[in-house]
């Protein structure tokens, strides 16, 4: 472990120089609760090899460079490696760095990540066994679509039979990772997983030590609750209120990695009525705008269990009490309602938080390399995924799961004469 000055002056100059994110693994790594493997852009990876050795930490690099592309929707998440190609080559791409206070540890996560020993990769870095265990178990299905498991946690996570808003706590929440602040590295193996809890709470212990307000708003993004899909955007609604079944919420603040059909849709209403985990019905005042409903989407409720935080849920309030935060003057009629072809660009929207990039991205190991070739663990990587000329347009696009992702089982209007 390095001394105490060490890393204050490591923190120093680590903030701003990488991401929230990166920063965290860092510092981490840095009290010796783990390995930190960090993915940086090739152009920084010398200047962030040497602040990390100057405070004393052991560093070691793979030696191969990474070319990636973004997920569909998601502000600049990466969900695979992409296609690993030498150093030398043309181009800009990632590298992975390795760092500890333990040189042989540092080592054998970097043996461990490449030969895809992922039980043993994961326990260097701070993974509980039951977490690296899910990883294993729903790889295959998070490939069909992007190689994101955020809807097998939700699903592992809701008890049978469950009805209305799920409510999880919010130590465990990843959602916060598409904008730059989650608090672990990993998927939990559900929203539950008190492992998983755990190593949340030493993260924020560790960075509260080094600047409260940053650690703050890791929790501020902990708690929003966070409407997921798989190709339209992740959105995220600060300081909204449960009252029963319904979400109010402000449309200033909601938080989006895209600007497209959904966010228009999403930003003209002020509440939602969930009817469960993946269907809800969005609303502005009493006006019913647009019905959604998929297994490729989500709506998720985040509160603290225990910690002393106050709770964000709204209990059982009569909605009286959350008016339209559009007032009746300014609300648009059913006539006037903004359809989907006068959305903006769908273009990946930068929000609030600076949100990590692809750099940041962390998996497992098993990419493919530069001839395509399957690694051992079996992980297809950016570069093996079918490309956007696979998937149908947007006016009818299916998932890999095979789900409409645009018409009746997402999208419904009110007063809609057929389908979409």
């Amino acid at each position: 472990m390095t001394g105490t000055a060490a890393r204050r002056d490591l923190y120093g100059s680590l903030r701003g120089q990488v991401s929230n994110q990166a920063l965290r693994e860092a510092m981490l790594a840095a009290h010796g609760m783990k390995v930190a493997r960090l993915c940086i852009p090739e152009d920084q990876v010398g200047r962030t090899a040497e602040t990390l050795e100057n405070a004393g930490l052991w560093v070691d690099l793979h030696d191969m460079k990474h070319v990636v592309s973004s997920d569909s929707g998601k502000g600049g998440w990466v969900s695979g490696y992409g296609v690993e190609v030498p150093i030398e080559f043309p181009g800009t791409g990632y590298l992975l760095l390795y760092a500890g206070d333990d040189p042989a540890e540092v080592l054998a996560a970097k043996k461990a990540e490449h030969s895809n020993s992922h039980a043993r990769f994961g326990s260097l870095l701070g993974y509980p066994e039951c977490c690296t265990r899910f990883y294993d178990e729903n790889l295959a299905i998070a490939e069909e679509a992007q190689g994101d498991f955020f809807l097998q946690l939700l699903d592992a996570s809701v008890p049978p039979g469950a009805e209305g808003p799920c409510v999880f706590p919010a130590w465990t929440n990843v959602a916060p990772q598409y904008f730059g602040y989650g608090l672990i590295s990993f998927y939990p193996c559900s929203f539950f997983c008190e492992r998983a809890k755990t190593v949340a709470i030493r993260s924020h212990q560790v960075l509260s030590g080094y600047d409260p307000g940053l650690a703050d708003e890791f929790l501020r993004y902990a708690r929003a609750p966070v409407l997921y899909t798989e190709y339209e955007g992740i959105y995220l609604f600060h300081d909204a209120k449960l009252a029963g079944n319904t979400m109010i919420y402000d449309p200033g603040k909601v938080e989006s990695t895209l600007d497209g059909v959904l966010a228009s849709v999403v930003r003209s209403c002020d509440r939602a009525r969930v009817l469960g985990c993946h269907s809800v019905v969005l609303k502005e005042g009493d006006r019913e705008a647009a019905y959604l409903s998929s297994p490729s989407m989500g709506l998720v409720f985040f509160e603290w269990d225990g910690s002393g935080k106050d709770s964000y849920l709204a209990g059982r309030a009569d909605l009286k009490e959350f008016p339209s935060t559009r007032g009746d003057g300014g609300r648009r009629g059913a006539g006037e309602e903004r359809g989907f072809g006068g959305r903006r660009g769908a273009g990946d929207r930068r929000g609030v938080g600076g949100r990590r990039g692809a750099g940041d991205q962390r998996g497992f190991g098993g990419r493919r390399g530069v001839g395509g070739r399957r690694g051992a663990g079996g992980r297809r990587g950016v570069g093996g995924r079918r490309g956007a000329g696979d998937r149908r347009g947007v006016g009818g696009r299916r998932s890999a799961r095979g789900i409409p992702w645009r018409g009746p089982e997402f999208y419904r209007l009110p007063g809609d004469p057929g389908r979409r």
